[in-house]
């Protein structure tokens, strides 16, 4: 997710700098990172967006 130049300036314009890493959703394909001013998740069938 974090090689997504679109995510990348969203990443430090709004929701500032990451708080953890990448992790796994319990279902073991979709994907989320928290930031400090929110959270990206990503699966295949939605792709990336802000929660």
């Amino acid at each position: 997710m974090r090689a997504n130049p679109s995510l990348v300036r969203l990443t430090w314009g709004t929701l500032g700098y990451p708080k953890s890493a990448e992790i796994l959703d319990a279902d073991g394909i979709g994907k989320q990172s928290e930031f400090f001013g929110g959270t990206i998740r990503w699966t295949p069938s939605t792709g990336a967006y802000v929660v």
